[in-house]
């Protein structure tokens, strides 16, 4: 498989299975000369049977069963053997060794990738770290696996430790550069299009290319384990986004405090004026508002000046303390209510 190509090559669902993977000439001298130390010790009852035992544990330790997930090849005084599929089998040791190879999805994850994103509007780049994962395969073709026996790391925990270590600077160059031709944004909420966009990216890396195939890895495939947004990032979004209804709670928290259930200072104005012409010696109570006015700027006690009703009637109005609403208006909106109510007079 080339990288890039999108179908997944699937293990065949038949292999060979062996029970014998070294020369049968090999096998032949190991076992005669098992034999021939029997005969020797054939006269001493207890030491062949101490050797048999012996025998008996040999062939024990030399019995492997690879599994159904695995791929296997023996490796005989340094020449790799044909593919073994999965089954028991005698490794003729210490002379040979095991290769297995699992056929499942491996993982390596590697360590934060900074990606500089690109700009938005007037909003800066922004360094995004992701934790991107490399999926593949090892193969399971005769060739392809003594390639991979040949040139890779074994498939051990170890072994996908230098193999991450190789390839890691190759593959986060090229999760930076598809990642640096987009927004933040668009990353944080596009992560399987991105990871796809990545793995159609592999094969235009041609060290990275070189690698894989080095080492004979198949279907390789990105996905993104996890995207954080930079806390300055995060503040600034919930920042902005509370803005608004924030400046709005203040606004109606600073007008309720000053005028009580009053919208505002045309409306306080509007009642103020409604509830002093609804009683007679409206000149009176002009004069008694404006006594107010100043009593309560001076800071001293005032409300027995205007007449009880109208001080009731004028809290009914405002839901709240007239003195209040009243205190609360500049010179030129108060001029503009006495002037409403003196209009009333006429």
């Amino acid at each position: 498989m080339t990288i890039g190509e999108s179908d997944i090559v699937v293990p065949p669902s038949k292999d060979i299975s062996r029970l014998f993977t070294a020369p049968s000439g090999a096998w032949i001298t190991v076992l005669a000369l098992w034999l021939v130390g029997g005969v020797v010790l054939w006269k001493y009852p207890l030491a062949l049977l101490g050797y048999m035992l012996v025998f008996a544990s040999w062939l024990v330790y030399n019995f492997q069963i690879v599994k159904e997930d695995e791929r296997a090849k023996p490796v005989f005084l340094g020449q790799i053997g044909k593919l073994v599929g999965s089954g028991p089998v005698f490794v003729l040791r210490p002379f040979e060794k095991l290769a297995k190879y699992p056929t499942g999805v491996q993982q390596i994850t590697f360590a934060h990738a900074g990606i500089l994103t690109q700009r938005k509007g007037e909003i800066t780049p922004v360094v995004l770290p992701v934790t991107p994962v490399l999926n593949f395969q090892w193969p399971w073709e005769d060739r392809e696996l003594t390639l991979a026996i040949r040139n890779a790391p074994p498939p051990d925990a170890e072994g996908l430790k230098e193999l991450k270590n190789k390839i890691e600077e190759p593959f986060l160059d090229v999760v930076r550069t598809v990642g640096g031709q987009k927004t933040y944004e668009w990353i944080a909420q596009n992560r399987i299009r991105f990871a796809e966009e990545i793995t159609g990216k592999l094969k235009e890396s041609k060290d990275l290319t070189g690698l894989i195939r080095l080492f004979q890895l198949k279907n390789p495939t990105v996905s993104m384990k996890h995207i954080e947004v930079p806390e300055t990032v995060k503040s600034g979004l919930e920042t902005e986004a509370a803005a608004l209804p924030k400046g709005r709670a203040e606004r109606i928290k600073e007008r309720e405090s000053r005028f009580g259930i009053a919208e505002g200072e045309e409306e306080i104005r509007r009642r103020i004026a409604g509830v002093i012409t609804e009683y007679p010696n409206i000149g009176m109570n002009i004069e008694a508002l404006i006594t107010l006015r100043e009593s309560m700027k001076a800071g001293k006690t005032g409300w027995l000046i205007v007449p009880p009703e109208v001080y009731g009637a004028l809290s009914r109005s405002l839901g709240g303390s007239p003195e209040q609403a009243i205190a609360g208006m500049s010179e030129e909106q108060f001029r503009r209510l006495l002037k409403r109510m003196g209009g009333a007079m006429e």
